[in-house]
């Protein structure tokens, strides 16, 4: 069986193509600068033609209370579309990507994978917000995003230490343009840096991470900003773009010596040693942790800036191996592993892809 794999950004479609048997990769793709629904169409039409898939998987940011991968129903895709004002720079696109495919290759199976699913694990306490209980119950928890990511980078240091992931406490770092931290305990996620939103958090490239809710009310009251000016301020405008003044992309400001550029460094480095800290008590023990995606895998001053804040716990890099961003980048006297691991949650969507549908063919037995 041929699996298809699509990410379908606002501009772009990222896929991939595997063999069901041994989930071997036999091509890989990325369309950009896709400005319109007709080119979008088009530009899906095409890669559908040309793979000949049997089955397509969709990566899907926010899935709300669906805990699992799924099926692609009128009900899925609903609850795809009623999450979407939670992931405003996600959900639309992967849906008009699921849209397409449903109306023109509709004999197809097709799996949604939610970036969610991963961390429906986490425990109640740490996924309830002190607000009134009657709006947690209608959804408004933490829910918590790059799970793909998070599970493929898990799975993968749990090789590199060689033990079982259910016996591996880790917590993974996915850096990029967006970014989260994630807590893993005996496999499972316990907690991780985005909540409701995927606006929480990390410093991000345009989006504000962690913020006292109370500016937000400032903005409305005092600044006499509209709720859209809010949204696009801590969306578009704020993070790294907002901070420097420069640039929304760490690569611009990682030499820039200007003041602001600097500050940028800085808070992200402490942010992340404060989030990678709070998870102690959590995993009270903790074997490695891991760095991924754009920034995490490609900057090496970065990750040495958040390391000699985790010195207290031990932490010690190998700075040859960290400049050379070298697997394992930890001193083998460190009690605490550092890796960088390469994320494929392509991989990971076509692996569930298999399962879902195997599950579904035995259920019809």
């Amino acid at each position: 069986m041929l699996i298809l794999t699509l990410n379908c950004g606002s501009s772009s479609i990222k896929f991939a193509v595997y063999q069901s048997k041994g989930q071997k990769q036999l091509t890989t793709g990325y369309q950009e600068n896709i400005l319109s629904i007709t080119s979008y169409r088009s530009s899906l039409k095409q890669i559908i033609n040309e793979t000949s898939p049997d089955a397509i998987g969709h990566r899907v940011v926010h899935g709300g209370m669906l805990t699992t991968s799924s099926l692609i129903t009128p009900f899925v895709m609903n609850e795809i579309k009623r999450y979407s004002h939670y992931a405003p720079l996600h959900n639309p696109p992967e849906l008009l990507g699921i849209t397409i495919c449903k109306k023109h290759f509709g004999h197809l199976p097709q799996v949604a994978v939610f970036d969610t699913a991963y961390h429906t694990t986490i425990p109640s306490p740490v996924r309830t917000y002190g607000i009134p209980y009657k709006y947690t119950k209608k959804g408004y928890m933490k829910y918590g995003f790059h799970g793909t990511s998070h599970h493929y980078c898990a799975t993968e240091a749990a090789k590199l230490l060689g033990k079982p992931l259910s016996s591996c406490n880790l917590i993974t770092c996915h850096l990029g343009n967006g970014s989260s931290v994630c807590a893993i305990k005996g496999g499972k996620s316990v907690d991780t840096s985005m909540g409701m939103t995927p606006l929480d958090g990390v410093l991000m490239g345009t989006r504000c991470g962690m913020l006292d809710p109370g500016i937000v009310l400032a903005f409305l009251e005092q600044e006499k900003l509209s709720v859209k000016q809010v949204d696009h301020l801590l969306n578009h405008s704020s993070g790294m773009k907002g901070v420097s003044g420069i640039s929304h992309d760490y690569r611009a400001l990682k030499y820039n010596k200007h003041p602001r550029a600097k500050l940028v460094r800085e808070m992200l480095a402490i942010s992340l040693q404060k989030i990678i800290a709070s998870y102690l008590p959590a995993l009270q023990r903790v074997d490695a942790i891991i760095f991924t995606a754009g920034i995490g895998e490609h900057v090496p001053e970065l990750r040495k800036d958040i390391a000699l804040g985790l010195g207290f716990l031990g932490v010690k890099l190998d700075d040859r191996k960290n400049k050379r961003n070298a697997p394992i980048i930890s001193k083998a006297t460190s009690p605490i592993k550092v890796f960088v691991i390469k994320t494929d949650e392509q991989h990971l969507i076509a692996h569930e892809v298999e399962r879902v549908l195997k599950q579904h063919t035995a259920k019809r037995r």
